[in-house]
């Protein structure tokens, strides 16, 4: 979808501009539908040439050493001689040939002659810097980089792109997005399924654990990462909303890759939403290379997807993949949902590649809802066969019976298994983990115990049980009892009681008074507790109190607020503690509290730069030069804000009572389901741990909505 608008005569006068330097046809068409989807900004120009030469002419073997953030300064092409394996050898070629070329840029910039036998060279350097100053050259001199050729590598995707594209048009057209959004995956995978990333993220589409699960299933029975048609429907609504927030097809491309507040963090620090000023002046440490080179590799691939025979010749895609899909009704293993439908459990596997290892193998149940991917004309057939069912197949209404742990801060697997009384080996290979490596907030199914076997075993009838032999035992004090047996624990009786004496029942000994009968509200608030519970966490909008509610609402949620954030005592004494990390909160929120620096406090609690600090994590705080005091008044009133923000756009409507099913947990409901931060639904249900809710558990969830002024 296009967005036409009314050009001005100056406006057509810039596009003919742009239409003659466009590097393209392809290029050519999305900047003729005026200011359309993707422009095309004059500052870019050098960057999407060079990104388009690296996809079309350059080979695998050969490396283009250029300036990193001046991509128009080409040294020259370094020949490997084979293709681009990363090996030891192969980077100490390169880094000697990279040493070189400092050297000579150094030697320029100091006025004195460069190392013998680079002559040649030198004179291209200096020719390419010839009316700059000489701080040029010593700047230039530390942004050397190396770009492997990618010829090959683009070819071979764009050839796997036919099975795909077809099938990710009509997934982008149902959600409004542009078609040209669907070549996204040239410049993050290549068009390849099974492709991990140094970052952790998987698939074709390239997302990391942490946001594919906030657009579909990431766990360890389905992982729709590895599925290309899933993804993609995760690709296109997080394009979506990328663009609704920035209002930009640059900035939302490039947060693909960055984030969405990376990218309206650079638009408020350049003063402008122009992604080749952002590019050129934007500063940070996270704002690398590829983050910078994101949207000119975008628009590179577009121009070479398009033009693939101008710069390929004739070359025959690979045929679209088509399929049927079934909805699985109920919970099922793969042996018998394959011996019920007729399909081999091979051509499963190979069509729904989002089912993970312990499913294939027939340890985890096919989850209920799951659009299983079936051969193409198989549909009905399957259908047929599934309802129709076999006699004496277990049933597939239902769950599959499973108990499910969450994984919290401090957990192992060792500590899992002895604080559920399973065998650890027994809990890996339930979960189908080769090694002990588990994070915070994944979610475990536990295997079934020994005494739970038992327990079944004895709810059979009595008549199946072989009557044990016993033999009285004559006692004077006691009377006559039974003798205990020789055998297990669990067979031996009880003796019998004397019968001069009475026996009371454990349960009568402690009278416990019956409960009175509870009184129906005529009237009842949804959106808020009864007015007769005194509850720290009662949480009721400014601008939904009912009459019925007291004035001192804000009081109680300010007491939750700061019983949730309070600092906890250290051994170090009154000037330091510990603190939970909340939700919104990041070290740089905390470091800014204590009036210290992030790196300080990273290394007070030995986390690196590059780690992420969870929510629920515990780490240490000084309050050497902030008393805290106010450390917890400036903690709160961030919070507040937060709220205060919330509800000038939101109100709460109703409040709705959510049973857990299988496979949910509170952040499947906070991000798929209802759509609400997780610190309104804590203000609802009180001292309830919401972080360690399973199946069958009832949360109070409030239904919000946007507020009409």
């Amino acid at each position: 979808m296009r967005i036409s608008r009314t050009l001005f005569p100056g406006a057509v006068l810039l596009v003919a501009i742009l239409l003659v330097a466009a590097p393209g046809p392809a290029l050519g068409r999305i900047l003729s539908a005026g200011a359309g989807s993707f422009p095309f900004p004059p500052g870019l120009k050098e960057n999407v040439e060079f990104w388009r030469d690296v996809f079309t002419r350059y080979k695998f073997s050969e490396v283009i050493f250029h300036d990193e953030y001046h991509l128009g300064r080409r040294y020259g092409v370094f020949h490997l001689g084979e293709p681009w394996k990363a090996t030891r050898e192969q980077k100490k070629r390169l880094r000697a040939h990279k040493d070189k070329i400092r050297a000579i840029l150094l030697a320029l910039a100091e006025g004195r002659a460069a190392s013998a036998g680079t002559a040649a060279l030198t004179a291209r350097i200096r020719n390419m810097f010839s009316g700059l100053p000489r701080r040029e050259l010593r700047a230039a001199a530390y942004q050397v980089r190396g770009q492997p050729g990618l010829r090959e590598r683009f070819l071979e995707g764009y050839i796997r792109s036919g099975r795909y594209l077809a099938h990710f048009r009509r997934i982008f057209r149902k959600h409004g997005l542009p078609e040209e959004l669907t070549l996204l995956p040239h410049v993050e995978s290549g068009f390849r399924s099974a492709i991990y990333s140094h970052a952790g993220a998987l698939g074709l589409w390239q997302f990391t654990r942490g946001t594919g699960r906030l657009f579909m299933r990431v766990d360890g029975t389905v992982d729709a990462r590895r599925d290309p048609f899933l993804s993609a429907k995760a690709a296109a609504r997080l394009l979506k909303r990328n663009f609704e927030d920035l209002k930009s097809w640059p900035l939302a491309i490039t947060a693909y890759n960055h984030g969405a507040l990376g990218m309206r963090r650079a638009a408020k620090q350049v003063g402008s939403r122009r992604i080749d000023l952002i590019v050129r002046h934007y500063k940070s440490r996270t704002f690398g290379f590829a983050s910078r080179n994101f949207y000119a590799e975008f628009l590179a691939a577009v121009q070479v997807h398009n033009n693939a025979e101008k710069y390929f010749g004739a070359v025959r895609l690979d045929p679209p993949r088509f399929f049927d899909e079934f909805h699985v009704p109920g919970f099922i293993r793969m042996k018998e949902l394959t011996r019920r439908i007729g399909v081999d459990a091979r051509i499963l596997r190979k069509l729904n590649p989002a089912l993970r290892l312990p499913v294939t193998r027939g340890w985890r149940s096919v989850p209920r809802g799951y659009p299983l991917r079936l051969p193409l004309g198989e549909g009905a057939r399957v259908r047929k066969a599934y309802y129709q069912g076999v006699e004496g197949s277990p049933s597939t209404d239902g769950g599959d019976g499973s108990k499910w742990v969450l994984v919290r801060p401090g957990d192992s697997l060792g500590r899992i298994a002895h604080r559920h009384r399973v065998r650890l080996g027994n809990l890996m290979k339930e979960n189908g983990l080769e090694k002990t490596l588990i994070r915070v907030g994944d979610r475990l199914r536990l295997p079934e115990r020994a005494s739970t076997q038992k327990q079944t075993a004895a709810r059979k009838p009595a008549a199946a049980r072989p009557k044990l032999a016993s033999r009285q035992v004559k006692n004077k004090k006691t009377g006559p009892r039974v003798a205990r047996l020789p055998g297990p624990r669990g067979t031996q009786q009880r003796r019998t009681p004397h019968p001069s004496k009475p026996q009371k029942s454990p349960i009568a000994r402690k009278s416990i008074p019956p409960a009175p009968p509870a009184k129906k509200s005529p009237q009842r608030v949804a959106s808020a507790p009864q007015t007769g519970e005194r509850s720290l966490f009662r949480f009721i909008s400014e601008y939904d109190l009912p009459e019925t509610v007291p004035s001192r609402g804000s009081r109680f949620r300010e007491g939750a607020l700061r019983q949730s954030l309070a600092v906890s005592p250290s051994s170090g004494g009154k000037k330091a503690g510990w603190v939970r990390v909340q939700e919104n909160e990041t070290i740089g929120h905390i470091s800014r509290w204590l009036l210290v620096s992030p790196g300080r406090l990273r290394r007070m609690n030995g986390i690196r730069s590059s780690r992420r600090v969870r929510m629920g994590k515990k780490i240490r705080v000084s309050f050497l030069r902030v008393p805290k005091e106010d450390f917890i008044e400036r903690r709160i009133a961030y919070h507040k804000g937060i709220e205060k923000t919330f509800f000038n756009k939101y109100t709460v409507s109703r409040v709705k009572r959510h049973k857990l099913k299988p496979g949910e947990n509170i952040w499947t409901l906070l991000v798929r389901t209802y759509r609400v931060p997780l610190w309104l639904v804590r203000h609802y249900n009180g001292n309830q741990d919401l972080r360690r809710i399973t199946a069958g558990d009832e949360v109070a969830i409030p239904v919000v909505e946007r507020r009409k002024f």
